[in-house]
């Protein structure tokens, strides 16, 4: 009897321009890479389910999190969820339309989207409008950096600061990107250097401690690609993402935007509404992820600690339903929003608040020649014996994933039965097959590989 092969089973979602060539998919899953000596290198693992904790009046655009406390910018209130009993105050009136951006400055809290700005002081419970202020101009985003407060002018190529240590600002108190003629859309600090995002261009600016402006450029940080959309833009750690106004994903290194994306995203991008390119990121396991949604269909998301993407999708079949994410310092708790509701998310939930998860993975081909091949036998390495029976679904393709083989079950075995085998058997006779792994119900997945053995 021939014994069982490893086959090339997926590791990301690196769907080829010919998917006979490669039509490999990752959905809801993503791969994290095992220590040295470990039976396999990588397993497969389940995306994050999601608990609902509360639901808010209004429409959900942005969190913060604050000396330990979350706060929460909606269409028409701003909101303070306390972690500790999971629950909401409502602190005052806001006007926001589109996602927004906070910073804050050890005391006061600025709050920025869409032209409108508000600034809070936590320890007064005072909320007011940044309009009070003489020098105010409407800005989309703001960030902090060295005692100021820095805001994006709209429509502009300029930016303005507050005063040191203040939210009011000095109308003299402003500059200009000047490397190209075109808007500045997002203001971003990354490792204490100021990030000015344009529609055509970035540049760097420090502090260098002028007396009459304190921002200054860093020569030769002029990079030739700006931003497709603003709200594509997330910063995590020393890095910032964003997709580009070529329509390919970029992550900076030092002073440049290296590309993170693949031909396949970006064939996707290519073909999108950029006005309706949204992205976030988060740390989660050990793992940093980029997420991005494409015209509110599609959500893929870059795991920098394997340079890897994989899809997320919920059960209406489109992108993930989570539009922004926040975890608490010095806890492991992470938390979503979606419209107007506030979920719990960890690898620990199995379902998107009770609603089944769909989680696929797809195989690179089994055969590169031409010539055909009997599969007598497949078999699915994971851990089993859950706390309750799940199926595993196979499907099989000839075609390149244009058309799929019925439906073949097998069990991840009785509660407890944790040698149980996952398998198939008498698959047919095939040529550049490939594979496809579904799993909906709602149990842990650890993947460590697929195996097939041949018939003769």
């Amino acid at each position: 009897m021939n014994s069982l092969s490893n086959i090339p089973f997926s590791i990301s979602s690196s769907k080829g321009y010919s998917t006979k060539n490669n039509d490999s998919e990752l959905l809801n899953m993503f791969v994290h890479i095992e220590e040295a000596g470990s039976k396999s290198n990588h397993i497969l693992m389940n995306t994050e389910g999601a608990k609902l904790l509360a639901t808010v009046s209004y429409e959900i655009y942005g969190t913060y999190e604050y000396d330990g406390v979350v706060y929460i910018a909606t269409e028409k209130l701003l909101y303070e969820f306390n972690v500790s009993t999971k629950t909401f105050k409502s602190i005052g009136a806001v006007s926001f339309d589109s996602k927004v951006t906070f910073a804050d400055n050890g005391i006061d809290i600025v709050i920025v989207g869409g032209g409108n700005g508000y600034a809070y002081t936590p320890s007064s419970g005072f909320l007011r409008n940044m309009d009070i202020h003489q020098g105010w101009y409407p800005a989309g985003t703001v960030c902090y950096m060295d005692g100021y407060f820095i805001f994006n002018r709209i429509g502009t190529g300029q930016f303005f600061i507050s005063r040191l240590y203040s939210t009011s600002i000095d109308p003299i108190d402003w500059s200009t990107a000047e490397a190209a003629p075109d808007n500045t859309v997002a203001v971003v600090v990354s490792n204490r250097q100021l990030w000015l995002f344009g529609e055509k261009t970035i540049e760097i600016w420090y502090d260098s401690g002028n007396p009459d402006f304190p921002f200054t450029r860093i020569n030769g940080s002029v990079t030739d690609v700006g931003t497709a959309n603003y709200k594509s833009i997330s910063s995590l750690k020393e890095n910032i993402y964003f997709v580009g106004n070529d329509f390919k994903v970029y992550m900076t290194l030092g002073y440049r935007p290296n590309r993170i994306s693949t031909p396949a995203i970006e064939k996707r991008l290519s073909m999108c509404d950029p006005e309706l390119l949204y992205g976030f990121s988060f740390i989660n396991n050990g793992h940093s992820f980029y997420v991005i949604h494409i015209d509110n269909i599609y959500t893929y998301v870059y795991d920098k600690d394997t340079g890897q993407w994989h899809m997320r999708m919920s059960c209406d079949k489109r992108k993930w339903f989570i539009d922004g994410t926040i975890k608490i310092n010095n806890s492991s708790e992470l938390f979503g929003n979606s419209g107007s509701s506030f979920y719990s998310l960890s690898i620990e939930h199995y379902t998107e608040d009770g609603k089944p998860i769909r989680r696929e993975a797809i195989s690179l081909p089994i055969n590169k020649g031409v010539n055909r091949f009997i599969l007598a036998e497949m078999q699915l390495d994971m851990e089993t014996g859950f706390q309750a029976e799940g199926k595993v679904l196979l499907q099989l393709s000839d075609d390149g994933g244009v058309t799929w083989s019925n439906n073949h079950l097998a069990s991840t075995g009785a509660v407890g039965d944790v040698k149980h085998r996952v398998r198939w058997l008498r698959l047919g006779q095939h040529r550049d097959c490939i594979v496809k792994i579904v799993i909906t119900d709602p149990i842990p997945i650890r993947i460590l590989g697929l195996y097939a053995r041949y018939g003769q």
